[in-house]
């Protein structure tokens, strides 16, 4: 007789509903019945809450691994690259100096050019004069043989009585 049965039996008074609790209290509770489907829903809801639960919590992970790896080698590029643009500011400098002196030193460079062309132009006039020199001398030493030649055909003939 439980609780909520429905037995016939009229309250007649306060005293014996309170008879009839004590002695519910101290009868054994009902064995467990199987579980019906709501329990097997529970238990697949229950277990795929807890795998979403660690499949979220294993993303998790996975991510800050993933953040953390890369950011490690994130910030050995960053250090890596501060060095080189270090390197490309001194080369900067370097070589802004170096080309401020070019510009100032542009004068020298064309006068330098123009020394040398000078300097070649002077050479093949004094080859073409040597040239022409060498010439004119072989032209010299040709005309004084034929004019020692004709001079030994004359002075073979005897005095010439022409005056």
């Amino acid at each position: 007789m439980g609780i909520f049965s429905n037995d016939g039996m009229a309250k007649s008074n306060k005293k014996g509903q309170d008879v009839a609790d004590g002695a519910d209290a101290e009868k054994p509770l009902p064995e467990p019945k199987r579980p019906g489907t709501s329990g097997t829903e529970m238990m697949l809801t229950t277990t795929r809450r807890q795998a979403s639960a660690k499949l979220k919590a294993a993303s998790q992970a996975e991510r800050a691994y993933k953040a953390k790896k890369r950011s490690a080698a994130a910030r050995a590029n960053l250090d890596e690259a501060k060095g080189h643009f270090g390197e490309t500011f001194k080369h900067i400098v370097t070589g802004s100096k170096l080309m401020a002196s070019v510009v100032r030193s542009v004068p020298y460079i064309f006068s330098n050019k123009a020394e040398k062309r000078r300097a070649k132009a002077a050479e093949s006039k004094r080859a073409a004069a040597l040239e022409k020199r060498k010439k004119l001398e072989e032209k010299l030493a040709k005309e004084k043989e034929a004019a020692d030649t004709l001079a030994d055909e004359n002075a073979g003939e005897g005095p010439s009585n022409s005056s």
